[in-house]
Protein backbone atom coordinates (compact mmCIF):
# COMPACT_ATOMS: atom_id res chain seq x y z
CA UNK A 1 0.00 0.00 0.00
CA UNK A 2 1.35 3.64 -0.83
CA UNK A 3 0.23 6.78 0.26
CA UNK A 4 0.41 9.05 -3.12
CA UNK A 5 0.38 12.55 -2.04
CA UNK A 6 -0.50 15.83 -3.82
CA UNK A 7 1.76 18.12 -6.18
CA UNK A 8 0.20 21.65 -4.79
CA UNK A 9 -1.68 21.36 -1.87
CA UNK A 10 -5.37 22.88 -2.18
CA UNK A 11 -8.19 23.21 -0.28
CA UNK A 12 -10.31 20.35 -1.77
CA UNK A 13 -7.66 17.85 -0.72
CA UNK A 14 -7.53 18.02 3.42
CA UNK A 15 -4.62 17.21 4.83
CA UNK A 16 -6.42 14.42 7.22
CA UNK A 17 -9.07 12.80 5.52
CA UNK A 18 -10.20 10.53 7.89
CA UNK A 19 -10.11 13.22 10.96
CA UNK A 20 -12.25 15.57 8.17
CA UNK A 21 -14.24 12.36 7.56
CA UNK A 22 -15.08 12.19 11.22
CA UNK A 23 -16.05 15.47 11.45
CA UNK A 24 -18.55 15.51 8.33
CA UNK A 25 -16.38 17.85 6.75
CA UNK A 26 -16.42 15.75 2.86
CA UNK A 27 -15.73 17.91 -0.24
CA UNK A 28 -18.98 18.15 -1.95
CA UNK A 29 -19.05 18.59 -6.28
CA UNK A 30 -20.10 21.89 -7.09
CA UNK A 31 -20.52 21.17 -10.93
CA UNK A 32 -22.35 18.30 -12.76
CA UNK A 33 -23.10 17.95 -16.36
CA UNK A 34 -26.51 17.09 -17.02
CA UNK A 35 -26.16 15.24 -20.32
CA UNK A 36 -23.55 12.69 -19.34
CA UNK A 37 -24.49 9.40 -17.33
CA UNK A 38 -21.40 9.90 -15.35
CA UNK A 39 -20.67 13.38 -14.47
CA UNK A 40 -16.95 14.05 -14.28
CA UNK A 41 -15.58 15.58 -11.38
CA UNK A 42 -15.34 19.12 -11.31
CA UNK A 43 -14.14 21.55 -8.62
CA UNK A 44 -14.25 20.85 -5.06
CA UNK A 45 -15.73 23.11 -2.35
CA UNK A 46 -16.33 22.47 1.23
CA UNK A 47 -19.75 23.93 2.66
CA UNK A 48 -19.44 26.07 5.86
CA UNK A 49 -21.35 24.96 8.67
CA UNK A 50 -22.86 27.25 11.09
CA UNK A 51 -20.93 27.08 14.69
CA UNK A 52 -23.17 26.08 17.60
CA UNK A 53 -21.75 27.55 20.97
CA UNK A 54 -23.33 24.42 22.46
CA UNK A 55 -20.76 22.01 22.65
CA UNK A 56 -18.39 24.34 23.18
CA UNK A 57 -20.06 25.55 26.60
CA UNK A 58 -20.42 21.82 27.09
CA UNK A 59 -16.72 21.48 26.77
CA UNK A 60 -16.33 24.67 28.94
CA UNK A 61 -18.59 22.96 31.87
CA UNK A 62 -16.64 19.44 31.53
CA UNK A 63 -13.14 21.18 31.77
CA UNK A 64 -13.52 23.34 34.58
CA UNK A 65 -15.42 20.17 36.31
CA UNK A 66 -12.38 18.18 35.69
CA UNK A 67 -9.92 21.06 36.84
CA UNK A 68 -11.91 21.71 40.46
CA UNK A 69 -11.97 17.53 41.08
CA UNK A 70 -8.13 17.51 40.38
CA UNK A 71 -7.40 20.07 42.48
CA UNK A 72 -9.44 19.71 45.11
CA UNK A 73 -7.95 16.21 45.54
CA UNK A 74 -4.29 17.22 45.07
CA UNK A 75 -4.61 19.14 47.66
CA UNK A 76 -5.97 15.87 49.50
CA UNK A 77 -3.37 13.72 48.54
CA UNK A 78 -2.12 11.45 50.74
CA UNK A 79 0.97 9.96 48.94
CA UNK A 80 3.26 11.81 45.83
CA UNK A 81 1.29 8.95 43.47
CA UNK A 82 -2.07 10.31 43.85
CA UNK A 83 -0.84 14.02 43.89
CA UNK A 84 0.86 12.83 40.47
CA UNK A 85 -1.66 11.15 39.65
CA UNK A 86 -4.69 13.98 39.92
CA UNK A 87 -1.94 16.53 38.31
CA UNK A 88 -2.16 14.19 35.26
CA UNK A 89 -6.18 14.15 35.65
CA UNK A 90 -5.98 18.13 35.83
CA UNK A 91 -4.20 18.57 32.16
CA UNK A 92 -7.62 17.13 30.72
CA UNK A 93 -9.11 20.21 31.79
CA UNK A 94 -7.03 22.49 29.97
CA UNK A 95 -9.74 23.20 27.24
CA UNK A 96 -11.50 25.37 29.93
CA UNK A 97 -10.16 28.47 28.29
CA UNK A 98 -10.21 27.98 24.89
CA UNK A 99 -13.70 26.69 25.25
CA UNK A 100 -14.15 29.38 27.06
CA UNK A 101 -13.17 31.87 24.71
CA UNK A 102 -14.78 30.25 21.20
CA UNK A 103 -18.32 30.58 23.26
CA UNK A 104 -17.47 34.26 24.14
CA UNK A 105 -16.56 34.78 20.60
CA UNK A 106 -19.90 33.16 18.92
CA UNK A 107 -22.17 35.33 21.65
CA UNK A 108 -20.32 38.23 20.79
CA UNK A 109 -20.33 38.06 16.75
CA UNK A 110 -24.18 36.73 17.47
CA UNK A 111 -25.13 40.05 19.36
CA UNK A 112 -23.79 42.20 16.53
CA UNK A 113 -20.19 42.47 17.10
CA UNK A 114 -18.90 41.47 13.74
CA UNK A 115 -15.46 41.35 12.78
CA UNK A 116 -14.29 43.18 15.68
CA UNK A 117 -13.30 40.11 17.92
CA UNK A 118 -10.01 42.01 18.65
CA UNK A 119 -11.81 43.82 20.92
CA UNK A 120 -13.33 40.87 22.52
CA UNK A 121 -10.15 39.68 23.55
CA UNK A 122 -8.28 42.76 24.20
CA UNK A 123 -11.21 43.13 27.00
CA UNK A 124 -10.77 39.44 28.10
CA UNK A 125 -7.16 39.61 28.41
CA UNK A 126 -7.32 43.30 30.90
CA UNK A 127 -9.65 41.06 32.94
CA UNK A 128 -7.55 38.45 33.44
CA UNK A 129 -4.54 40.58 34.03
CA UNK A 130 -6.61 42.41 36.51
CA UNK A 131 -7.46 39.11 38.38
CA UNK A 132 -3.72 38.32 38.90
CA UNK A 133 -3.24 41.81 40.55
CA UNK A 134 -5.56 41.51 42.86
CA UNK A 135 -4.94 38.05 43.77
CA UNK A 136 -1.46 38.87 44.22
CA UNK A 137 -2.78 42.17 46.45
CA UNK A 138 -4.80 39.41 48.50
CA UNK A 139 -1.96 37.23 49.03
CA UNK A 140 -0.08 40.15 50.26
CA UNK A 141 -2.35 41.10 52.23
CA UNK A 142 -2.33 37.23 54.29
CA UNK A 143 1.32 37.72 54.24
CA UNK A 144 2.28 34.70 51.61
CA UNK A 145 3.86 36.90 49.25
CA UNK A 146 6.42 39.76 50.75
Amino acid sequence: MYIQLPIEPTEAQPLLPAVSATFNEEPTSSTTQPNSSTPSPGPLTRQKEIHSPTFDLALARISLLIEIISYTFMGLAPTPLAFTIFGMLGAFGTGFSPALHSVALELYARRGGGTESGKLFGALSVIQALWWVFFLIILARWNVVR
